[in-house]
């Protein structure tokens, strides 16, 4: 239900801006891509191996208005990959993993300042509705396997530089956090990615 509530409202964000730009010629819709690394700030216990970083890609859609500081309103998905975690040193040589898997849907605003000509400087901030998959494999004679999903509302902002290579294109890089919720347990993942953006 939640997931819908959000997509919904991206939709009506979305068909409000349609309707506002044929008022004014003043911006343009856009399509984003990311690529890089996120890394998932969770701690582990002494003895356990975690591999906390990994693959993450994101792919956004928005509207955005061109005055002294660029305004859009944005929606997309996120990857964030997985994060693994081998226990089997702590459980008494019992092969042991837990691996935590995060994605979800966004939606938020964005702003732009230029400077020196093509370069810019950004920042967004918005809601983060993350999916959670939790598998767990205890090797103990008494062990076995467990598997959880859940999600969440939060949210998420970042921050971004780049270059106008053309007046419809540009590459940067960027810096976003993700705020998940797993059961009772929150948990930051910072995402380092090449951004790609074009205008239309």
């Amino acid at each position: 239900m939640k997931k819908h509530i959000l997509a919904a409202s991206l939709a009506m964000v979305l068909a409000s801006v349609s309707t506002a730009s044929l008022a004014a010629d003043t911006g343009n819709f856009y399509v984003g891509a990311e690529a890089g690394q996120a890394q998932h700030r969770l701690g582990a216990i002494p003895g356990e191996h975690l591999d906390a970083k990994d693959t993450a890609a994101a792919v956004r859609f928005g509207y955005v208005w061109h005055w002294a500081v660029d305004f859009g309103v944005e929606g997309g998905y996120v990857s964030l990959g997985k994060v693994t975690d081998d226990y089997t040193s702590s459980n008494a040589g019992h092969p042991s993993n837990t691996s935590v898997e995060t994605s979800g849907l966004f939606a938020g605003a964005k702003v732009k300042y230029h400077f020196a000509d093509a370069w810019y400087v950004s920042a967004r901030a918005g809601s983060f509705q993350s999916h959670v998959k939790l598998r767990d494999h205890d090797g103990s004679p008494e062990g076995g396997d467990y598997r959880a999903s859940s999600t969440n509302g939060s949210w998420y902002a970042g921050a971004g530089v780049g270059y106008e290579l053309t007046p419809e294109f540009s590459l940067g890089l960027s810096y976003d956090n993700y705020r998940s919720k797993a059961g009772i347990d929150e948990f930051n993942t910072a995402m380092f990615a090449l951004s790609a953006e074009y205008r239309f």
